[in-house]
């Protein structure tokens, strides 16, 4: 069970990422959050997040058009 969820359907880019940052920047080291969103560019946005941001992508499912991830603060 995730420590937070985040529910970012139908927010394009870039404000996924905006609410993800600004999220993860509350949590402590190795808590995780659950985010639903259903912008095309979420996919690649959020691996490129966890990329420069150190975070883990703990997973990634793609439903349906709709992103279901977990990301682990590093």
């Amino acid at each position: 069970m995730p420590d937070v969820m985040l529910n970012l359907q139908k927010l394009k880019c870039p404000m996924p990422i905006v609410h993800i940052s600004k999220e993860m920047k509350k949590l402590n080291s190795g808590q995780t959050l659950e985010v639903k969103a259903d912008d095309s560019a979420f996919g690649e946005d959020v691996k490129a997040f966890c990329r420069v941001s150190g975070n883990k992508l703990v997973s990634f499912v793609h439903k349906d058009g709709i992103f279901t991830v977990v990301i682990q603060k590093a």
